[in-house]
């Protein structure tokens, strides 16, 4: 799906009394981060974002392009006063990852590389420049389990030769790409 597309959203706002109710609406980013809260604590997620009205109770239901194909469920949306028109629905590629891991094992397993980390744009820049790099891109290791070949202190850079820019770089390469238990390779700064 990309930036533009029409796209349906379908759901049953406001609870039953409203049942199978469908909006449309548009794509207006295909690739968003947004920070979301989890029962692991914040994290960044990467979303399609849509001005097609998702209400409460609209979550969990189908976001549809024209030709009927599911591209993302429904999420979540931005309430505010001055705000109109911001949805947000999982991408359809994470939820067949989420759902077959579901229907296999009855939960959900996620690849991790064992380390605590802070994405380098955060950290602020007198104190990068003593961690000798000028670039904003990389993870910085915060801790890492003591059965791994990480440091504290190392930089990511890449894994698996593909370029990495922060933890939300990290965590879909290893959620699309990896199987809990499986190697990486990381390129790091020392």
């Amino acid at each position: 799906v990309q930036t533009g597309d029409s796209v349906f959203a379908m759901g049953n706002p406001l609870g039953l009394q409203f049942a199978n109710s469908v909006t449309s609406g548009i794509i207006s980013a295909s690739e968003r981060t947004i920070d979301a809260e989890t029962t692991g604590g914040n994290t960044k997620v990467s979303v399609l974002q849509t001005d097609a009205a998702i209400n409460p109770g609209n979550s969990g239901g189908a976001l549809v392009d024209i030709n009927g194909n599911l591209v993302g469920i429904n999420s979540m949306k931005i309430a505010a006063t001055q705000v109109e028109g911001i949805g947000f629905a999982i991408p359809s590629n994470e939820v067949k990852v989420t759902i077959e891991q579901l229907v296999k094992h009855g939960k959900i397993d996620r690849p991790s590389i064992g380390i605590g980390l802070i994405n380098l744009k955060d950290i602020p820049e007198e104190e990068r420049e003593q961690l000798h790099t000028d670039s904003e891109d990389g993870i910085y290791v915060a801790k890492a389990d003591s059965d791994i070949d990480l440091k504290k202190g190392d930089i990511i850079t890449e894994i698996d030769g593909k370029k990495i820019k922060d933890d939300v770089d990290l965590r879909s390469y290893l959620y699309e790409n990896k199987k809990p238990g499986e190697s990486v390779t990381v390129t790091v700064i020392r």
